[in-house]
């Protein structure tokens, strides 16, 4: 996504979903669990890292 569109577009973008996944967690009152079991490559990490 940083390669295609300019990093302040891609920061907002993030914040928004970030804030859609809290809105929708304390609508539901679920708890935020996170996929510790899923294997992610190095080079997925990598695309994603801070350059």
């Amino acid at each position: 996504m940083l390669e295609k569109k300019p990093v302040k577009v891609v920061a907002v973008a993030l914040a928004n979903r970030m804030a859609q996944v809290v809105w929708a967690l304390i609508r539901s009152g679920e708890i935020y669990r996170t996929n510790l079991g899923k294997t992610v490559s190095k080079d997925r990490i990598m695309r994603y890292a801070v350059r």
